[in-house]
């Protein structure tokens, strides 16, 4: 039977894997959660797991968020960081889930929680760029909800780290200069400016109440 399993080769629960992707799993565990690279193994008869052979391909593969999450510790706005091990990377938990899922359950929030969350999506991405961080993957579902429904942003496994005195509009990412040129959709930070734009048209788009949202306006 295949199982997921840590990079130290215990199992992993399969209960409290709340998400998955590409790149991982991240799973809960009371007051945080781990995101941990797609590792997987096989019961045996014995009960001893034996790891799949292809899970050297994936062992390093949050080596890279790691180190944006060093870099955008006490960066305000970003999910807070608990940690980073050889397992992965240990998060706050937020109970409210992300704004995609608030949207989903709930339907359209009111015009002051729109331009609110508009505001903070812009605003905490200027200070990951402002780090020299580049996030590449800006969509409603990687900004989660305090408890104050403030925005936090998280999953930074497609974004780039460049150095904190370099103009990132100029450097290079993947051979391309992300300089600000709509009309060419192969630089990075073009691709970065339409995420921004779509999530935050998505969030102003909405045109019914949510009085449900229990955070003062």
């Amino acid at each position: 039977m295949a199982c997921i399993i840590l990079a130290d080769g215990s199992r992993v629960d399969s209960a409290k894997v709340i998400g998955n992707g590409a790149d991982g799993f991240v799973v809960r565990y009371e007051d945080h959660v781990l995101k941990i690279p797609s590792l997987l193994g096989e019961i045996q008869p014995s009960g001893e797991i034996e790891a799949h052979v292809d899970n050297d391909l994936y062992h390093e593969s949050l080596e890279a968020e790691k180190e944006v999450y060093k870099r955008l510790q006490n960066v305000s706005g970003v999910a807070e960081c608990l940690g980073c091990m050889n397992n992965g990377i240990r998060l706050r938990y937020y109970p409210n889930g992300s704004l995609h899922e608030l949207i989903s359950r709930h339907g359209p929030p009111s015009m002051s929680w729109r331009w609110q969350w508009a505001l903070q999506a812009t605003d905490v991405i200027a200070r990951c760029h402002e780090s020299g961080v580049l996030v590449l993957d800006i969509a409603l579902r990687n900004f989660l909800l305090t408890d104050e429904f403030d925005l936090r942003i998280v999953d930074f496994a497609n974004s780039s780290l460049v150095s904190r005195e370099a103009d990132i509009t100029k450097t290079k990412i993947n051979g391309h200069s992300p300089a600000v040129m709509w009309a060419d959709a192969s630089p990075a930070l073009t691709v970065a400016l339409a995420q921004v734009a779509t999530a935050i048209v998505r969030v102003l788009r909405t045109t019914t109440d949510a009085s449900h949202i229990s955070a003062t306006e």
